[in-house]
């Protein structure tokens, strides 16, 4: 396959309801490349703006990944974000999404060991440190906040996203990030970066176990190369670093429910803008503005399409 790299930039506080157009309320161009068919979002803001105001607990730097530092392309953001070397800086590395299912959270160790599908503990860091969330909360604050504070990035791992956003409250993480030096990276890997949204929807194929803060929950059915598959689909709350919300692993066959057509169902359970990444795409964000970097394929799910 001839794969090409693809960038694209918008501005991510403007895309909800600020009526983006160019020549329609919001209007995609499509890109071919390979075998894959990208949907980039060219936009202008009604009122000439091309950035608004950030959410609430929005760091200014985030790379939101699918799974992890996958190709050069990511890797290349990654360390344009940090604004220098990667060995010359120093992770956290949170892994608390994964605890939430049956014997995930051995996982974690294959993060650690550079046994995962993308590289992320071991991409070199000059120091790196973990940060368990559900300790959080019996430690004194000055135990762990100058932690944090040091910290050049924090790599979010994946597991639950409702699971992770319920911990990252109740530790005090979540209020904590605002706070943080612009210079300070949010690295999310699946989960870790559904989590970073105001708003987000996630599938289970049987009702998770520990604590959950749902706002929604159905079931639904999603169509796969087998036939019909019930899903539990919940809507949650997240950290408030963006204003939209992600579906990662768009097109994998190990998540079914993530192809591009169960994708389209799925985002239209939120009223934000919803991005469908697959494992070689990942979303930059600097200050509020979005740049999608991929060496895959991607779609954009805008509400004001989804109802017109």
């Amino acid at each position: 396959m001839d794969r090409r790299t693809f960038i694209v930039s918008a501005s991510a506080a403007t895309l909800p309801a600020r009526l983006l157009r160019t020549s329609a309320a919001f209007e995609s161009a499509t890109f071919h490349f390979g075998s894959h068919s990208v949907h980039a979002a060219t936009q202008q803001a009604e009122d000439g703006h091309t950035t608004g105001q950030n959410p609430r607990n929005a760091m200014i730097k985030l790379l939101l990944t699918s799974s992890g530092v996958s190709n050069k392309t990511i890797h290349n953001a990654l360390v344009e974000l940090l604004s220098k070397p990667i060995s010359d800086c120093r992770a956290l590395f949170i892994p608390t999404g994964m605890y939430a299912f049956p014997r995930d959270a051995a996982a974690a160790w294959q993060a650690f060991s550079g046994k995962a599908g993308g590289p992320l503990c071991d991409l070199g860091w000059k120091s790196l440190g973990v940060l368990e969330l559900t300790s959080l909360p019996s430690l004194d604050r000055k135990d762990w906040v100058p932690m944090v504070e040091e910290a050049d990035a924090l790599l979010v791992w994946g597991g639950d996203p409702v699971y992770l956003s319920h911990w990252m409250r109740q530790s005090g993480l979540t209020s904590l990030l605002p706070s943080l030096r612009r210079e300070v990276v949010y690295v999310g890997v699946s989960a870790g970066s559904m989590a970073a949204s105001t708003t987000f929807a996630e599938t289970y194929t049987s009702p998770p176990s520990g604590s959950r803060d749902v706002l929604t929950s159905e079931t639904v059915v999603f169509s796969s190369p087998h036939g019909a598959i019930d899903r539990l689909l919940v809507t949650a709350h997240g950290a408030g670093m963006t204003n939209f919300a992600l579906i990662p692993h768009l097109d994998n066959e190990k998540h079914p429910d993530a192809s591009l057509a169960n994708a389209q169902q799925w985002a239209a359970k939120l009223s934000v803008p919803v991005y469908a990444i697959d494992d070689q795409t990942a979303i930059k964000v600097i200050d509020g503005n979005v740049e999608i970097v991929s060496e895959g394929h991607w779609k954009l799910f805008d509400p004001v399409r989804r109802e017109s």
